[in-house]
């Protein structure tokens, strides 16, 4: 038996590059075997689009001797064909003929950049809800985990959330509620439940502030969880205790998918307890300050906060807008200002200091180097262990022009991953296999970590900029007006959309035309390297300082 199932394929075409756009079917191992059987060929996408070049769906080895399709043992069902296939190619039960309306399929085909969420389907697809159900019970989850429909699935390799499913809450919602559970006479609980889905990667801040309740703490746990059953061991992070009038958060960089908030009152405790919440769901802009003019702090949203502070931007859908402290620099004992952010492999934060210091455990560590946070509690008492991940010294980032000023942790660019990308402050020199090369202040290096703890170095984000030194540039380098002449001071890039936010140091007009300031986010779409807009404008938001670093996903 063979069955294939549930692929997505796109522009499907031999080495050559005028190669005719085929898709053959055979159902034997050579012109001269016999024929399989119980061949089941179903629930398939076939993307293909005029290209100077025939595009032909054609039987293989059979077709001097036996033109019917499809041959013999071969069951094809409930596959969607861009184009009608020729006349001799029977209707299959299900099929579909249509544009399947892919996110981005004429996306440029550059190696190792291209990236698998061009291939998605929209919302109003004619693949959703389109296929063969018995193909659930040998692939039930789709290419991101996702479990494919109850009732039909979609066709090809994505299975978009049904989307009248009512989770109780979406991002940017504020919500209220009560947990409770009781002694006597029942020796019942009610636990606060929450469920929302996420239609693409996101980095998400859940926050919970107790208005009310009995006895200290009223709250025993938060659970970030996919399965909202009581006794489902599926968390994936977690608030401890929360006392009345106080705030838990969880910051989780989180894939595609369902997922469930369960608030915990205290539970067989020696008296009934109760616990009122007001929670709130979110994906935040992370903000550090640049320290110039900062020495007295700053304030904004009802914060005070200081350079070595990470602040969380939140825009919300039904309430104002929410500024939030996330990180306390103080607390953890770091003095200079956090100078980069990323939120990587879940709710690790990866940041860098403007100055040195010399930390406990981890001795001195200044601008080349990496520092991961792993959190235990987050907020304006903040806890956790703080852990040195990349030494700038052992890559020969020694110089001033050297230090970073820019990282984001793990992101997929197409067929390449890299565990970290960096830019610097000036012209830095990275020193891969293939000999040594340089890059420019507004560039950015893709990193893989490789034996203990070296790294590969490649070129990523290259733009053409005014130090044109050999190795500096590629000659395929791109020109940004605007940002040639600029220091990238803070960046994030959303893999799933392939954008890339930047901040610069001063201000430009980027492109010639839009002018951007320290206090602003914009947007470069890569590979491109077009005009993505200005993303936030602090001071429409009450943020009125420089930025240092930023870190976003999903926006």
């Amino acid at each position: 038996d063979i069955r294939v199932f549930h692929n997505t394929l796109v522009e499907a075409r031999g080495d050559v590059v005028d190669a005719y756009s085929n898709v053959l079917f055979t159902n034997k191992i050579n012109p001269d075997a016999d024929y399989f059987v119980n061949s089941l060929f179903a629930n398939n996408l076939i993307a293909q689009w005029p290209s100077g070049k025939p595009d032909h769906i054609i039987s293989t080895w059979d077709k001097k001797n036996d033109l019917s399709f499809p041959p013999p043992g071969l069951e094809m069902r409930n596959n969607l064909y861009q184009f009608a296939p020729p006349a001799n190619f029977l209707s299959e039960p299900g099929q579909v003929i249509a544009d399947p309306l892919l996110f981005n399929a004429g996306g440029a085909l550059v190696a190792g950049l291209v990236n698998p969420d061009w291939y998605n389907i929209q919302p109003n697809s004619p693949a959703r809800n389109s296929g063969f159900l018995s193909t659930v019970v040998w692939t039930p989850f789709d290419f991101y985990g996702i479990a494919r429909q109850d009732g039909q699935p979609d066709i090809g390799a994505y299975e978009r959330p049904a989307p009248n499913d009512n989770p109780s809450m979406s991002l940017g919602e504020t919500v209220t509620g009560t947990a409770w559970s009781e002694t006597e006479p029942t020796g019942t609980f009610q636990v606060g439940i929450e469920e929302f889905r996420l239609l693409r990667p996101t980095l998400v801040l859940i926050d919970v502030l107790v208005t009310g309740g009995s006895p200290e703490p009223p709250i025993d746990e938060v659970r970030l969880s996919h399965d909202c059953t009581w006794y489902a061991n599926d968390t994936i992070a977690s608030i401890g205790s929360i006392d009345i009038n106080k705030r838990g958060y969880i910051l989780y960089d989180l894939p595609a998918g369902d997922y469930c908030i369960s608030i915990w009152p205290q539970i067989w405790s020696a008296e009934s307890t109760n616990a009122d919440y007001t929670l709130s769901l979110s994906s935040p802009l992370l903000l550090s300050a640049a320290a110039a003019g900062l020495a007295a702090g700053g304030d904004v949203g009802g914060i005070h906060f200081y350079s070595e502070d990470i602040l969380a931007y939140s825009k919300m859908k039904n309430g104002p807008d929410q500024w939030r402290m996330i990180f306390d620099g103080s607390d953890v004992g770091i003095t200079p200002n956090v100078s980069n952010i990323a939120v990587d492999r879940g709710n690790r934060i990866l940041l860098t200091l403007r100055a040195q210091q010399n930390l406990p455990t981890i001795g001195v560590v200044g601008p080349h180097d990496i520092l991961a946070f792993d959190p235990e509690r987050l907020g304006p008492d903040t806890a956790g262990t703080l852990s040195l991940v990349f030494e700038g010294v052992d890559q020969e980032f020694t110089t001033v022009g050297e230090r970073l000023d820019g990282i984001d942790g793990r992101v997929d660019v197409g067929q390449q991953e890299y565990d970290l990308i960096v830019s610097t402050e000036g012209v830095a020199r990275g020193d891969p296999w293939s000999g040594p090369m340089k890059h420019d202040n507004e560039d950015v290096f893709g990193l893989i970590e490789d034996w203990g703890g070296s790294f590969d170095w490649y070129r990523f984000f290259d733009v053409k900029g005014i130090r044109n030194a050999q190795p500096a540039e590629l000659t395929a380098a791109v020109s940004v007006p605007g940002l040639r002449e600029r220091n990238v001071f803070g960046l994030a890039y959303d893999d799933s959309d392939g954008v890339m936010y930047l901040t610069i140091r001063g201000s430009a007009y980027i492109h010639q035309h839009h002018h951007v300031t320290q206090t602003d986010v914009f947007a470069i779409n890569y590979p491109s390297y077009t005009w993505g807009g200005v993303i936030w404008r602090g001071t429409e938001h009450g943020w009125n300082y420089k930025i240092d670093a930023i870190e976003l996903n999903g926006w």
